[in-house]
C-alpha cells in the first residue's frame, strides 16, 4: 500500500498486472476512486496533515487480538481477521471524530466528552451496533 513518506499514493493488490490501475474494478468503481483523488488533490494545510495522520494510524494488533478473542470466545485469530476488525474500527474512529469536529467547530482539540457525546449520538441513530448480549451500550470511554 503506498509510500509511508509525506505524499499521498496509490493502494496497490500486489496482484499479477496491478501497477497501480483501475484495471478490474466493477462498474461504478473508477468514477468513485477518481472522486476521492480529486477530492484528496484539494486538502491544503492542516487537513492534509490531519488526513495523512489518520492514512497512518493503525491500532495496536495485540489489544485487537485480546478483542477479537474474547468476543469470539477463544477461537483462533488470523491476520486477515485483524486487519477486516483494524480497518472497521479505524473507520468508526473517524466517524467519531469527524462527526466531533463537525460539531465542536474551531482548531481546538477534542476532549473525551465530545467524542462521548458523538458516540451517544451515534447509537441513538443506530450508525452503531451494538452486541445483543448487552442490554445497555457499555461507554465508549471511562
Amino acid at each position: 500500500v503506498g509510500d509511508r513518506g509525506g505524499g499521498l499514493a496509490t493502494a496497490r493488490s500486489g496482484l499479477p498486472g496491478d501497477a497501480g490501475s483501475l484495471e478490474g474494478v466493477e462498474p461504478g468503481g473508477a468514477e468513485a476512486v477518481d472522486g476521492v483523488m480529486a477530492t484528496l488533490a484539494t486538502l491544503e494545510g492542516e487537513d492534509l496533515a490531519r488526513y495523512e495522520t489518520f492514512r497512518r494510524s493503525q491500532l495496536s494488533k495485540s489489544q485487537l487480538k485480546r478483542l477479537i478473542s474474547a468476543v469470539t470466545a477463544g477461537a483462533p485469530v488470523t491476520e486477515d481477521v485483524m486487519v477486516v476488525v483494524g480497518g472497521v474500527a479505524k473507520v468508526l474512529v473517524g466517524e467519531l471524530v469527524t462527526e466531533a469536529r463537525g460539531i465542536a467547530g474551531g482548531d481546538a482539540p477534542l476532549t473525551p466528552q465530545q467524542i462521548r457525546d458523538v458516540y451517544q449520538r451515534l447509537l441513538r441513530r443506530g450508525a452503531v451496533v451494538t452486541s445483543p448480549t448487552h442490554t445497555r451500550p457499555r461507554p465508549l470511554m471511562r
